[in-house]
């Protein structure tokens, strides 16, 4: 449970500040019309994406981890 906490701020704070690079970059070198607002629309639906994605990946790992443990302690018996 404490891990999933970590987890779950490492990945609120790497979202955080993606969007505010994106936002630094398109301040910096993209003008603020349609274009730049769906360019950073997307950008965040692509970065929220990949954190689901990682996030799943970890609990089926840390699912396979415990299964593989016990099909170890299994064995020993």
């Amino acid at each position: 449970m404490k891990e999933e906490l970590i987890l779950y701020k490492q990945a609120k704070e790497a979202r955080e500040l993606t969007k505010s690079i994106v936002r630094d970059l398109l301040s910096v070198n993209l003008r603020k019309d349609r274009m730049s607002q769906v360019f950073l629309y997307t950008l965040e639906r692509k970065v929220d994406g990949l954190i689901r994605q990682s996030q799943a990946l970890k609990q089926k790992l840390r699912q396979l981890a415990s299964e593989l443990e016990q099909d170890q302690n299994q064995l020993d018996r």
